[in-house]
């Protein structure tokens, strides 16, 4: 790309009306430097969409991966996932998303992370040729904080592994669908043992200790979590020595896919256990496995369930250093702890018990002025189906509203509704069409003939 003039950025912002178009605009992006009279060598493109919009724009994901990006340009798709599902219907977890469209999956932890593995990301995307997916949890990206500025080239070399555009070529035949399909992420894990382990695969650990003893044991941890685990060893007093005595070793993960298995397997060698912490699904765990199948000396791996089969880390609500902090503890029973992991546990466990009666018992309703506290009030002998926003409570009120629909599906719940009085009556209760839903869909579908 063609550097900007000083004092000018040719950053420019696209409306993309829903997620689905916008994957798609910026999917065109990639085609600047081959179109006649182009103005630039090539252009970056970067996606924006919560976890709904990471689900729907499935289709033009895998297309547009399977084009690849332009010789000079690469993409970044940002997914805004809300895991304790504050505010969204249900709780959003994309790395697998991104894994089913072939996208590596870069996870930072921090405002500083952001920084540095979005300019890795797009370094990657331009070396491998494919989009790149950066999972941003809700709680990471709505603060801020101090950093120390943009790092410095990563040393991505392009042309040490040709011009991934594979669309644009004239061939097109099956073979194209390969580098997909094998699902091995292709030239993305190049980038991650020679630009430093800890930036895109995880962190190497320390050459003396593969001749020591077979540690017990190891906890495998995402990026953001791993603030969470040190928390919660900090507040068992597991630290330095004490942490070296109870045997654990530590591994942080920027890349959950491709896993980079040179650094995974160094990593394992000499472990008896792997406990992995991630929320929702077991996606990490999941890959860790596929790396040390069938390894002569593989250690056991826990994490959603233990050995037994039962329960172990939850795959409901959001991890904290409090909910990890126990699952720790009982893995590391029988070790040389610290007295204050025993005070901590002990603590946690009485706050738990704690009684805690409410003394007002409040139901939730909406905002003075809100909008739709008026609009959900549907006329007498009609229903209206439930959407997505605030005034999904009024489900929970007697204003006749039921069932749930996603963004784009507000206002068709009763297209396919029999003949009925209820079908003809049948409307949606937003008050606003939002930008991902045209106005004219769910008028449509309410027109449609009982």
């Amino acid at each position: 790309m063609r550097r900007p003039s000083p004092g000018r950025t040719r950053c420019g912002f696209v409306n993309g009306v829903n997620e689905e178009l916008a994957a798609t605009a910026v999917f065109g992006s990639q085609l600047a430097s081959i179109l006649p009279a182009a103005k630039y060598d090539g252009v970056l493109g970067m996606w924006y969409g919560k976890g709904p919009g990471v689900d729907r724009s499935g289709d033009i994901f895998k297309h547009a991966n399977l084009a690849g990006v332009g010789k000079n340009g690469g993409v970044l798709a940002l997914a805004g996932d809300d895991p304790a599902c504050k505010s969204s219907t249900i709780p959003s977890q994309s790395e697998p998303a991104f894994w089913a469209a072939g996208f590596p999956v870069l996870y930072p932890g921090s405002v500083q992370e952001v920084l540095d593995l979005g300019l890795h990301g797009y370094a990657l995307s331009r070396c491998s040729g494919l989009w790149v997916g950066v999972k941003c949890r809700h709680r990471r990206v709505r603060r801020g904080g101090n950093c120390r500025g943009l790092p410095g080239p990563r040393g991505a070399d392009r042309a040490a592994v040709g011009d991934r555009r594979r669309l644009f070529a004239p061939s097109f035949d099956a073979r194209l669908f390969a580098p997909l399909l094998a699902g091995d992420g292709g030239d993305a894990a190049l980038l991650a043992p020679g630009d430093g382990a800890q930036v895109c695969g995880g962190q190497r650990p320390e050459p003396h200790r593969r001749a020591q003893r077979r540690r017990p044991h190891r906890d495998h941890r995402h990026r953001k979590t791993w603030f969470d685990l040190r928390q919660a060893m900090r507040d068992l007093g597991l630290e330095g020595e004490a942490l070296q005595k109870a045997g654990v070793r530590l591994l942080k993960v920027g890349m959950p896919y491709p896993l980079e298995p040179g650094i995974v397997r160094e990593f394992a060698e000499g472990l008896e256990e792997i406990l992995v912490v991630e929320e929702k699904r077991s996606f990490l765990e999941m890959l860790l496995r596929e790396v040390l199948y069938g390894a002569p000396q593989r250690p056991r791996i826990v994490g959603k369930l233990d050995e037994a089969g039962d329960p172990l880390v939850p795959s409901y609500g959001e991890l904290d250093a409090d909910s990890i902090a126990p699952i720790v503890a009982a893995r590391l029973a029988g070790r040389p702890l610290p007295e204050s992991a025993r005070s901590r546990i002990a603590t946690l466990d009485a706050v738990r018990r704690r009684q805690a009666p409410l003394a007002v018992a409040r139901s939730a309703y909406f905002c003075s002025g809100c909008p739709h506290n008026t609009s959900t009030v549907v006329p007498e002998g009609s229903i209206a189906g439930g959407g997505i926003g605030c005034h999904t409570m009024a489900i929970r009120m007697d204003r006749s509203v039921v069932g749930l629909t996603p963004w784009a599906g507000r206002g068709s719940s009763g297209s396919a509704l029999p003949s009925s009085p209820a079908r003809r009556t049948c409307s949606r209760t937003s008050a606003t069409a939002r930008s991902s839903t045209p106005a004219c869909w769910p008028i449509k579908a309410a027109c449609l003939p009982a």
